[in-house]
């Protein structure tokens, strides 16, 4: 599988080579060797062993001959430089037919029919891709990181202008600084960048809960690169006139907890974290102490994830009465954005904030713990921008090295979405051949929703078909416009020379500088704001739109020859979940995101309510996750009932001309066979559902086996699909109602 791994350059995958086989002068080993490996690029035109060829007596005329080669072959090399370096960036990547990736063959492989569906789905859907041993984030990773490269691809073959005049031509530029590194740059860019948030890691300090505030929001709000909790400016969620202060846990987090995890699987977490201190500090010091406090502090953090951090959490106002709060925000404000104790900012997180708040920002023992850890934690976010060194023994630590081309690209997308989210979106949009895939998903799967909604009561459905009605599909429903994306980005400096680090800085500081200019009357229309915009609540209840993701409905992953249950599973899965979470809040909370009470409820949304309950039931009997937090609980049974509505869609009268036979639905190119055509059609909805989610580990490995053992078995179509009974392990008293249907006890 590893051969299947998508990289930027041909290079061989061996980072460290130069600090094995290398001199390293006495002082500074790991400085020595952040100065002397090499380039990123080099050697990326063959193998490694081309380097190693042995001297031979050449006579005096072949030498000239390969001097002059030489000298010829110099000057072509330099002219490409100058003027084609993208086209040697992209030289690696390599043409990817359509069938140079399938699904269905990936699937087919992951299946363990040794295993009984009704008895351990997940085991028998997911049993030979954890065999395999390779730790994508899932599945899908390899198909969206294809999709992502052909864009990049193209944008990169483009002419490059020194002084980019649009949002496209900023991004080329961006993209380009970022995947063309070939030097290490300055570690001390790690030392300035802590200097300037207060931070004297490797080294230990007292500090003040104001002063750990005061580094947060400064990295948010007066550098606009945020650490660990970050503050965004994004549009008032009942007011959409005004902007406001958000602050939520940064989404980088959660790859900052698979890395540790994937790093103590092999006990390496310790030497990275020491690795670390020496490129900041100096080597001969002992950082035993200092990493035993990180470690700790990182499992008390994750701890608080796990209890009460989840991507549905109901917000809250915060009220900016907390004196040390007022003071840290109001510090990097303008004064016409000023913040006063009666003023409120909106906390996304208020139930892991009030944790954290109530012991590593407030008490002593703690305070200097999580200081430590902050300083850890901004070297590792960094360290894809400033340290290939950092990044490529990290990888090699986890025995993931081979992926390190993928893992920097990625880093490259995620910085542009970080900073740029539309001109993403839009590349990724134009990216798309055909929109249809993304319409038929979004509608068919809400429609699917609103259907099963008439089970409980007409009104719960009327309510579901209004909401529907007002949500866009991804960013502008689709129709934005690459003028409107350079009107929206003009605020960025027109200049993409310089290393990466800095032009990333720049860029970072020119958009908060713009979006805090005023809160109250802020000077612009723009509700997509880098940041917050990449919360998906935001993008629900302030945007009114759900997202799928364009690789979801793109080649390589979907082809329009794919049977009905492919879309249904990929696209109506993610729509439907997304549309349950606003009709969440729809129902059971007010504009200010107070609950209504239970009590206080209709008579049929208190039976959604109901077999809600009951499927918590089943879940705790089940053994799969026995202490699932609420936020944890919430994601099942959402997912649950969205994989039930959405496997609807393929009986939907606009799929009718299909033939239900995978083997015969739309046809292929050349005729040729469906490369889904083993599958049953009333199967492969499930299989899917459940395969995107193969390939996790540790404690999310745990809640997608849950999701595969208790959430989908909840559809009655799941128990027909498979034929379980009562014997099986699957088989509970439990599943969702069909459509004009009474919830079925079995």
């Amino acid at each position: 599988m590893d051969s299947v791994l998508l990289s930027l350059t041909s290079c061989p995958a061996s980072g460290s080579q130069g600090l094995s086989d290398g001199w390293m002068p006495p002082g500074h080993p790991a400085q020595d060797a952040e100065r002397h490996q090499e380039p990123d690029l080099a050697g990326s035109s063959g193998p490694a062993q081309e380097h190693l060829l042995p001297k031979e007596d050449t006579p005096y005329p072949d030498r000239w001959l390969r001097y002059t080669s030489f000298v010829v072959t110099m000057a072509v090399t330099m002219s490409a430089t100058l003027f084609t370096l993208p086209v040697v960036l992209m030289a690696g990547v390599g043409a990817c037919p359509h069938g140079c990736l399938s699904l269905a063959k990936d699937l087919r492989f992951s299946l363990n029919e040794s295993v009984h569906p009704c008895d351990d789905f997940y085991g028998h859907v997911c049993g030979g891709w954890e065999r395999t041993g390779i730790r994508y984030t899932s599945p899908l990773s390899r198909y969206t990181s294809r999709f992502s490269r052909s864009i990049v691809n193209r944008i990169l073959l483009e002419h490059i202008p020194k002084r980019p005049t649009n949002a496209r031509e900023r991004a080329a530029g961006f993209l380009f600084r970022c995947l063309s590194r070939t030097k290490k740059e300055n570690t001390t860019t790690f030392t300035t960048f802590l200097n300037e948030l207060g931070l004297p890691w490797p080294s230990k300090s007292s500090t003040t809960r104001f002063q750990l505030l005061d580094t947060l929001v400064r990295a948010s709000l007066q550098l606009g690169m945020p650490m660990f909790w970050a503050f965004y400016v994004g549009r008032h969620p009942s007011r959409p006139s005004e902007n406001t202060i958000y602050m939520t846990l940064e989404p980088r987090f959660s790859q900052w907890i698979r890395d540790i995890e994937a790093l103590a699987a092999d006990g390496k977490e310790g030497h990275y974290l020491r690795r670390c201190a020496e490129i900041v500090g100096r080597t001969g010091q002992s950082y035993s102490l200092m990493i035993q406090q990180v470690l700790q502090t990182h499992a008390e953090i994750v701890e608080l994830v796990l209890r009460f951090w989840g991507r549905g959490s109901v917000p809250q106002y915060h009220n900016m009465s907390d004196p040390d709060l007022r003071r840290a925000v109001n510090g990097y404000l303008p004064d016409d954005s000023q913040l006063w104790p009666v003023d409120e900012i909106v906390n996304m997180q208020p139930e892991f904030f009030s944790r954290l708040d109530a012991t590593h920002l407030r008490k002593t023992g703690y305070q200097e713990r999580f200081k430590l850890f902050l300083g850890a934690y901004v070297v590792w976010a960094l360290s894809p921008m400033v340290s290939t060194y950092l990044t490529n023994s990290m990888l090699a630590d986890m025995n993931r090295l081979s992926t390190a081309d993928d893992y920097r690209f990625s880093k490259c997308i995620e910085a542009m979405e970080a900073l740029m989210p539309l001109v993403n979106w839009q590349l990724h949009r134009d990216g798309q051949e055909d929109l249809e895939p993304t319409w038929r998903a979004a509608w068919l799967s809400e429609r699917a929703l609103s259907d099963w909604m008439g089970s409980y009561d007409g009104d719960t459905e009327r309510l579901v078909a209004s909401l529907v009605s007002r949500l866009g599909t991804n960013a502008f429903n689709m129709t934005n416009t690459w003028k409107m994306i350079d009107n929206a980005f003009a605020y960025l400096p027109n200049d993409t020379q310089g290393i990466f680090i800095k032009l990333y800085h720049t860029y970072a500081k020119a958009t908060v500088d713009f979006f805090k200019q005023s809160l109250r009357r802020p000077p612009h229309s723009i509700y997509h704001m880098p940041g917050v915009v990449s919360t998906r609540l935001y993008q629900t209840l302030v945007g009114r739109e759900v997202i799928l993701p364009h690789f979801l409905t793109s080649w390589p992953l979907y082809e329009p020859w794919h049977p009905p249950s492919v879309l249904s599973a990929l696209g109506g899965i993610t729509v439907a979940t997304q549309v349950l979470s606003l009709l969440r809040f729809a129902i059971y909370y007010d504009s200010r995101f107070r609950a209504y009470g239970f009590e206080n409820l209709k008579p049929r949304p208190r039976a959604l309510g109901e077999d809600v309950h009951w499927f918590e039931k089943v879940l705790r009997a089940s053994g799969e996750l026995p202490d699932a937090s609420k936020h944890e609980f919430r994601m099942l049974y959402e997912v649950s009932i969205a994989a039930h509505t959405a496997s609807r869609m393929p009986q939907s009268p606009e799929w009718q001309p299909l033939a239900p036979d995978p083997s015969l639905s739309a046809a292929t190119p050349e005729s040729k066979q469906n490369s889904f055509w083993s599958f049953k059609p009333e199967q492969l909805f499930f299989y899917l559902a459940c395969f995107m989610h193969c390939g996790a580990w540790a404690r999310e490995r745990n809640t997608k086996a849950a999701l595969c053992n208790v959430a989908l078995p909840a559809s009655p179509r799941f128990r027909q699909a498979f034929q379980c009974l009562q014997q099986h392990a699957l088989f509970t008293n439990f599943t969702w109602p069909e459509p004009s249907e009474q919830p079925t006890a079995v």
